[in-house]
């Protein structure tokens, strides 16, 4: 291995000769440039375009002088000279670049190989290059790296030129230019500069990405036939122009979408801020809203307990019925089998709370659900009120006690209670002493029976008989 500090002529002579030369121009890799890191992909094409087109400048006869175009530091330099014009880090497959115009004038994709990198791999991939009668060239990928190796006839010798536009170790001050005309001995340079860590094939759940770093590609290109002449010239100028015309469209349609997207995104985000700020402001007027149900017996606030109590908005008092001028009062909440019932009926719905849901957010929906249980209760109440009305037993005034005495309802049937004549029975045998010896006995009894049973008449009269 040798840096350019000797004369080209005996570079060239060495490398004829079986050595192995390594060409190093100081400031030549593609960062001195300013370029991304991903500009690899170009400076290799861009290395097979240059040296296919100084041989077929230089001729294959003179093999020493075509290798001493090659290595000069215009021909490296004219090379990575492309790198400056990409700055972006978004890596690009060959398969992309070679399509720009430039390089698919000038270059010919002849075919593909795939495989783990190692020195036999690489050496099967030489053989395909030395089987190309004509000067070809091998884009060699191994993510995330991208290098060339050319076959180039000289003097009657296939010289292999293997280009990398990183720095290495073996090239420290700028991009490396390695000739040889041993296969094994540039297929062994291709494995040091591309090797295979073995512990990525030991890995069984390795991702696609991780893969990738256990394999390489290799595209062969051929030179196309070049036409020089000026219409040929002209006729790609103008395809590279309507090409990029193509891509600014596509690039002004794209930019005026994301200005687009960008408006509406602008526009949803005002109104997604606009929809929050309501909800914070019926939260709290919702909050300030519950605030007087919370003092009561009635919880609205809390949706997992949101219950409400019948008995909270309305508490039932006993049902008392004034008879005249009477000191006496009499509750009817449970005097009769029916009364019980319907009391019972009352206390169950009044144990089993309605449960309503309070969201927190509607209040129109909650207070609805509170006046129909209000409503609810209310009827229930007024039902209660009429069946216990209807219970209700009349009173008369007995005409020998002076007292007020309940008559006895009619539940079902056509038949005549007792009660009222029972008692006025009684006051009878508890007088009749009284008028034993008197001969108006008859004429009171028929008064009594007038004055205690006037709205019975057609009964009395009955019973009379």
């Amino acid at each position: 291995m040798s840096f350019v500090q000797r004369s080209r002529t005996e570079v060239a002579k060495s490398i004829l000769g079986g050595k192995e030369e390594v060409i190093c121009h100081r400031g030549s890799s593609q960062f001195t440039r300013g370029a991304g890191s991903s500009a690899c992909g170009l400076a290799a094409l861009n290395f097979a375009r240059v040296i296919f087109r100084e041989i077929r400048a230089s001729g294959q006869e003179d093999g020493e002088r075509l290798l001493r175009v090659v290595v000069k530091r215009q021909t490296v330099e004219e090379v990575t000279s492309i790198c400056s014009g990409w700055t972006s880090d978004v890596h690009l497959d060959v398969d992309d670049i070679y399509k720009i115009p430039v390089f698919e004038k000038t270059l010919r994709l002849e075919q593909t190989k795939y495989g783990r990198p190692g020195p036999d791999e690489f050496e099967g991939l030489l053989r395909d290059l030395q089987g190309i009668t004509s000067e070809c060239a091998a884009i060699i990928t191994r993510p995330p790296e991208i290098i060339a190796c050319a076959k180039i006839s000289a003097s009657g010798r296939d010289v292999f030129a293997i280009f990398d536009s990183h720095s290495k170790p073996d090239y420290p001050d700028g991009s490396g230019l390695i000739l040889n005309t041993s296969i094994s001995g540039t297929a062994a340079r291709l494995a040091k500069m591309l090797p295979l860590d073995d512990r990525l094939l030991e890995l069984t759940d390795m991702q696609w990405q991780v893969q990738l770093l256990a394999n390489y590609s290799g595209h062969i290109f051929v030179p196309r036939d070049l036409d020089n002449s000026m219409e040929s010239l002209t006729h790609s100028l103008i395809d590279s122009s309507l090409e990029i015309l193509a891509l600014r469209a596509q690039f002004l349609d794209l930019k005026a979408r994301h200005s687009a997207l960008n408006s509406k995104n602008k526009r949803l985000e005002a109104e997604v801020q606009d929809l929050r700020d309501t909800l914070h402001r019926n939260l709290a007027s919702s909050h300030t809203r519950s605030r007087p149900l919370k003092d009561g017996q009635t919880s609205l606030s809390d949706s997992t307990k949101g219950t409400i109590s019948p008995r909270a908005l309305s508490k039932r008092k006993e049902t008392t019925f004034p008879a005249a001028s009477c000191t006496h009062r009499y509750n009817y909440q449970s005097s009769s089998p029916s009364g019980s019932g319907a009391s019972k009926e009352t206390n169950s719905n009044a144990q089993s709370p309605t449960s309503v849901r309070s969201d927190g957010d509607n209040q129109d929906l909650l207070a609805l659900q509170v006046q129909q249980q209000y409503d609810e209760e209310d009827r229930h109440l007024r039902a209660q009120r009429e069946e216990l009305l209807q219970m209700q037993l009349r009173v008369f005034k007995c005409g020998v006690q002076a007292v007020w005495i309940r008559r006895q309802a009619r539940p079902r049937g056509n038949y005549h209670t007792c009660l009222p004549l029972f008692r006025v029975q009684t006051c009878l045998v508890q007088i009749m002493p009284a008028f034993y010896h008197s001969r108006r006995t008859s004429a009171l009894v028929r008064w009594l029976f007038r004055v205690s049973f006037s709205d019975e008449t057609t009964r009395m009269e009955a019973l009379s008989e």
